[in-house]
């Protein structure tokens, strides 16, 4: 019969892959979508042939003395950070470039154009050539881990433990503004616009004019464990550790 008891096919599990020997922490596609590489608490990475129909793992990455907490990939490297406070750049012929900066936890990496970001638990966020290794500046008034980061228009945006969002000058390094109302870890950011739409630990998703520097809308959330904040058609996705997402209108959240 048609309707709901009709079985999608497109919902039918394709593969179950098993090679990691603890759990998977996070993962990233290449731009072209042929590639996919994953991090686990097994302080390796892994790399799969998208394109293969039985996803081939095309190599591991091991390095890493801890977990790995975050990954990106640009062009042919792949870059991971970990908890070992190491980010470790990848060729994809597993040659390996490491840079050691941070004192603590790696939490999240950023890649636009030819630079990288990245912050950590040791409250600095930092910007690298990401050919090199170099890195170029600290960003360092965070008094808490910092675990969300963001790029826009030549400034960096920062969020983490300590509620507050930072935004600074990417070429100098310089606090150009601060945006509180949070009152506890912010978890997620995302910017569409002239918005920027932050969530966290207080439960709350706050919706900000990054123009006039003012809080336009502040509503509740059902999740209180949030991890990132994606935009679909500039409408924040917002989604836990269970990988569920629910879309949120922001038109319709109460105002302060």
């Amino acid at each position: 019969m048609g309707g709901r008891g009709s079985k999608d096919k497109s919902a039918f599990l394709v593969k179950s892959i098993a090679d990691h020997a603890k759990d998977i922490n996070c993962m990233a596609l290449s731009e072209d979508q042929s590639v996919l590489v994953t991090g686990s608490e097994d302080c390796t990475a892994k790399m799969y042939d998208l394109k293969d129909k039985d996803y081939e793992c095309l190599g591991t990455f091991e390095g890493h003395t801890s977990y790995i907490t975050c990954i990106t990939i640009a062009d042919t490297f792949t870059f991971t950070g970990s908890n070992d406070t190491t980010i470790r750049k990848w060729d994809m012929t597993t040659c390996l470039c490491v840079m050691e900066e941070h004192d603590a936890p790696v939490m999240n990496l950023l890649i636009v154009n030819r630079l990288m970001y990245s912050c950590s638990q040791d409250c600095t966020a930092r910007c690298w050539v990401r050919e090199f290794g170099d890195c170029t500046n600290v960003y360092r008034d965070a008094t808490d881990s910092l675990v969300v980061i963001h790029v826009k228009n030549g400034l960096l945006f920062t969020a983490g433990g300590d509620s507050v969002i930072r935004v600074y000058d990417i070429k100098s390094g310089a606090l150009k503004e601060t945006f509180e109302g949070h009152s506890a870890s912010v978890q997620c950011l995302a910017i569409a616009g002239n918005r920027m739409y932050t969530a966290g630990y207080d439960n709350t998703l706050k919706i900000w004019n990054i123009e006039s520097l003012r809080m336009e809308k502040n509503s509740m959330l059902d999740d209180e464990d949030l991890e990132g904040l994606p935009l679909h058609n500039h409408q924040p996705l917002l989604n836990n550790r269970i990988n569920k997402y629910d879309d949120v209108d922001v038109n319709s959240a109460p105002a302060m």
